[in-house]
């Protein structure tokens, strides 16, 4: 019984680090955008201006003398908020060792209308034309990425086999992995916001879902209960 008893305090300590590392590569990723059509307007002037395409300039000169520019922003949603993952950037982050093109599938920008597909246009010019001054340190940024996530599930990884060696203080590493990447997010995220209030439109800003508090939380407790668990288990 007492075999059975350590083997169950461990596959449960290993479930609670498998449901804390879903939180943290799975939960959401917000960027919010509180006024698209003003978002529109600032993104077309900075592309048309900075972009060595004559394509980009033609084009925007011929809606906006038409009045069809105008009708395209109108027919914008006010607000729009795009979701994803820690794991949809590592994917994305993999591809950019070879390619750093983005498309509007990429940055999952909606284009269901009109309007949309407008102003997807020239945000993913505007980003391509970003990233083509800044390759090589895009793809370093990238390569950091991956090291860092590589880290966070060699960590969780290293927790569950010390749990499964009956390691009291095993959850440590889960812990520190999971803090270690909120904490460098939201550093992490309040530059991004920074840069986007400053660079290219106040209203936009990219936020971090509680779950990956609620990770924390999750691995935190993994590490304390199975600790107390093991000590009375092996006194017992």
């Amino acid at each position: 019984m007492k075999i059975l008893g350590s083997w169950l305090i461990k596959i449960l300590a290993i479930l609670g680090l498998l449901l804390s590392l879903s939180m943290m590569i799975f939960s959401d990723i917000s960027i919010t955008s509180s006024n698209n059509r003003l978002l529109a307007k600032t993104v077309i002037s900075r592309v048309v201006n900075s972009s060595e395409s004559s394509e980009l300039a033609l084009g925007q000169n011929i809606l906006e003398s038409s009045g069809l520019e105008d009708e395209l922003l109108n027919s914008l949603p006010k607000k729009t908020v795009i979701s994803t993952t820690p794991w949809e950037v590592y994917q994305m982050s993999s591809r950019f060792q070879k390619d750093t093109t983005l498309t509007a599938k990429d940055l999952k920008l909606p284009t269901k209308t009109a309007g949309e597909r407008f102003i997807s246009k020239f945000l993913v010019a505007g980003f391509n034309e970003e990233f083509k001054s800044d390759a090589d340190q895009i793809k370093q940024a990238a390569r950091s990425y991956q090291m860092a996530f590589y880290v966070i599930l060699l960590c969780y990884l290293l927790s569950a086999v010390f749990i499964l060696l009956g390691k009291r203080w095993a959850g440590i590493f889960a812990f520190l992995a999971s803090l270690g990447m909120v904490g460098i997010g939201t550093l992490a995220f309040d530059k991004v916001n920074s840069v986007l209030a400053t660079e290219i439109y106040s209203g936009m800003k990219v936020t971090m879902n509680s779950s990956f508090n609620l990770g924390v939380v999750v691995s935190g407790l993994v590490m304390i209960l199975f600790f107390i668990l093991q000590r009375k288990h092996k006194k017992g």
